[in-house]
C-alpha cells in the first residue's frame, strides 16, 4: 500500500488482520475481554471474569496450533515478526525493542522446538491484544514497561489516561513474587494505573492481592 500514489483519504480504512484469536477459532467471532475488563470496575473484575469462563484448554495446544487457516503458506514467515517498541511518554522505560513472532504454530515449525515455552504462551496474548486493540473504534495502545533495574510487565493497555497493566506466567499455581512487578508499575503510576491482570496457566480465579486478579489465561482469551 506505500507504493499506490492514491491514499484514499477518508474514502478507506484499513484493518490488519492478525491470525485468528482463540474465539474466532471457536466461532465467536470476537478476541479477548479486554474490553469488558475496561469498562468494568476494578474490583468487579473477578464477577466479569467469572461470567466469561470459556473452556479449560491446554495452552500448548493453541501454541501448536497457531491463528492461521490450515492451507496458509509457510513461506511468508518474514512478515510474521512483530516488533514492538518501548513508549517515550511512559518514564522510566528502556528505549528498545522487543520481537515476538506474529504466529506461535509458525514459529514453532520454523524453530522445530519440541515443546512450546512461556514466551509462546505470552505470544499468545499479544496476538490476541492487538486484535482486539486493532478492531476498536475508540483506539488503545498496548505496550510493555521495563525499568533500567530490572522490573518489566508484559503488556500494558493505555485508554485516555488509564493504565492496565498484564503479566503472562505458564504456570499453574501463581505465587506473590509472580506479581512483584505488577505492584511495582501500580505503585510508579499512582491513580493513572489500574488493578494488575495476571494470567496464568492454572484454574484458579482469586485476588491474588488486594490490586492483581489471578485469572486462567482462558477465561480471559
Amino acid at each position: 500500500m506505500r507504493q499506490v500514489p492514491e491514499s484514499l483519504a477518508g474514502r478507506a480504512s484499513y484493518l490488519t488482520l492478525w491470525p485468528m484469536t482463540r474465539r474466532e477459532q471457536q466461532g465467536l467471532g470476537r478476541g479477548g475481554i479486554w474490553g469488558e475488563l475496561l469498562d468494568a470496575r476494578d474490583e468487579e473484575w473477578l464477577d466479569l471474569v467469572a461470567t466469561h469462563p470459556g473452556e479449560p484448554a491446554d495452552w500448548r495446544m493453541l501454541a501448536r496450533r497457531g491463528g492461521f487457516p490450515l492451507p496458509a503458506s509457510l513461506s511468508t514467515r518474514r512478515s510474521l515478526v512483530v516488533t514492538w517498541r518501548c513508549r517515550s511518554r511512559i518514564k522510566r522505560l528502556i528505549r528498545s525493542p522487543k520481537l515476538y513472532w506474529g504466529d506461535t504454530g509458525v514459529a514453532l515449525h520454523l524453530t522445530q522446538e519440541a515443546e512450546p515455552g512461556g514466551a509462546h504462551l505470552e505470544n499468545l496474548v499479544l496476538n490476541d491484544l492487538l486484535t482486539w486493540r486493532d478492531a476498536r473504534l475508540d483506539r488503545a495502545e498496548v505496550f510493555y514497561w521495563r525499568t533500567s533495574i530490572g522490573e518489566e510487565v508484559d503488556f500494558v493497555i493505555e485508554t485516555g489516561d488509564r493504565l492496565l497493566p498484564i503479566e503472562v506466567k505458564a504456570t499453574e499455581r501463581p505465587r506473590l513474587r509472580d506479581i512483584a512487578h505488577l505492584r511495582a508499575f501500580r505503585a510508579e503510576y499512582g491513580d493513572k494505573a489500574r488493578a494488575g491482570l495476571l494470567l496464568h496457566a492454572g484454574a484458579t480465579l482469586e485476588w491474588l492481592a488486594p490490586d492483581v486478579l489471578a485469572a486462567p489465561w482462558w477465561s480471559v482469551l
